[in-house]
């Protein structure tokens, strides 16, 4: 499967998912985001970017969030 990072430009926080597709990857981002705040500037396309960055075996999910990483 294959592996994306998400990134949201204004704030720069990234999420790295493991999904089928860029269409799967976004989804799964906003999917993330829901429960702690707005997903609307993750489903804009002007906003966001899906790179592909790999592949990898596994499920699809997200496998890290750049914001929970701070400390």
């Amino acid at each position: 499967m294959a592996l994306f990072n998400v990134t949201h430009q204004p704030s720069g926080r990234t999420l790295h998912i493991r999904a089928a597709c860029r269409t799967c990857a976004r989804r799964i981002a906003v999917e993330h985001i829901a429960p702690t705040g707005p997903t609307a500037p993750w489903r804009d396309p002007e906003q966001t970017r899906v790179d592909f960055v790999g592949s990898g075996d596994g499920p699809s999910g997200v496998l890290t969030d750049s914001q929970t990483e701070r400390t």
